[in-house]
């Protein structure tokens, strides 16, 4: 019988642990959000500085590129339902400590907490499934599970013919 009051309880599980599944990604999104507006806030103005003092080659760190990276991280960061950061990859390789590195020209490059934050983050938030994936992920199983059930059910009727 398919259309049961039994039949809905494994939808009724299965929306439920979907619901955990998204709050508790939705939660770790937020812990790791929190800081990035200071963050973003904390760079650009480090980079600021260091294009005024002319201490960065000009030619790899520009306000006209990394000013739209620091408003992406902002906007992401204060969009609770944005789960993925829109930065292109070379707004993650110019904010690493190597890429900072290759673009100081004079004195040390800044021992700034904030680029390995940030990086931290880079390689957090892909883990965060969205609600597209774990549909997709909900839909596999319940073909798995249907399609193993059918093959009980012709075995057992195989059986009651033979």
């Amino acid at each position: 019988m398919l259309f049961t009051a039994a039949a809905d309880e494994p939808v009724t599980a299965l929306q439920a642990l979907l619901d955990q599944a998204l709050a508790q990604r939705d939660a770790q999104l937020a812990e790791l959000k929190a800081p990035c507006v200071e963050w973003a806030d904390s760079l650009e103005a480090l980079l600021d500085q260091a294009v005024e003092q002319g201490v960065v080659d000009k030619r790899k760190i520009q306000k006209r590129y990394y000013a739209p990276w620091f408003q992406a991280l902002r906007q992401w960061a204060l969009a609770p339902e944005q789960v993925k950061l829109e930065l292109p990859p070379a707004a993650w390789a110019r904010l690493s400590e190597d890429g900072l590195g290759e673009a100081w020209k004079k004195g040390d490059v800044p021992d700034h907490r904030h680029c390995a934050a940030c990086h931290s983050c880079a390689r957090r938030w892909p883990r965060y499934p969205t609600p597209r994936v774990m549909h997709c992920a909900t839909l596999r199983t319940g073909c798995r599970c249907a399609s193993s059930r059918k093959s009980a059910a012709v075995r057992r009727w195989a059986s009651t013919i033979c």
